[in-house]
């Protein structure tokens, strides 16, 4: 079954790709994340445009995003790029009705390790000295409270 939405202005029924559903989800959701959010969403979109952009979004299959994560290097960010596509489609079904459902919940994402790496004293002490009085404090306190 394919997904359609109605067009308001010809009273029609148009399918529903992937790049229409980036579009707006840059246009409606993207300019109410912080600063530094709507920069790096706005690279994952461009990729992700490339990618499945002329893709007709209720054909999507689980099995269509497996080649995507198995990269060598940079799978990170394209599993970055993926939650990016989730919360479009997420948009795309629960407020736009444009989909039945988000086919990204069912695609198994790697979870990333836990840092195991302390910081230095050098370190520490390089940050604390070109911090605010404020969180100097907020630091000291850190370290006697553990």
């Amino acid at each position: 079954m394919l997904t359609c939405r109605m067009d308001a202005e010809t009273n029609t029924q148009t399918v529903v790709t992937v790049n229409q559903i980036l579009e707006r989800y840059e246009r409606d959701c993207v300019p109410e994340l912080a600063p530094r959010t709507q920069i790096d969403y706005r690279r994952h979109l461009q990729k992700l445009r490339q990618v499945y952009g002329s893709a007709i979004a209720s054909e999507l299959q689980p099995r269509d995003f497996g080649p995507f994560l198995q990269v060598k290097k940079g799978k990170w960010q394209r599993v970055k790029q993926l939650a990016v596509l989730s919360a479009a489609f997420t948009q795309a079904v629960s407020f736009w009705y444009w989909l039945d459902r988000n086919v990204l919940r069912d695609v198994k994402r790697p979870k990333a390790r836990p840092r195991d790496r302390l910081v230095t004293q050098e370190e520490f002490a390089a940050v604390r000295a070109i911090s605010p009085y404020r969180v100097q404090l907020a630091m000291d306190l850190a370290v006697m409270t553990g």
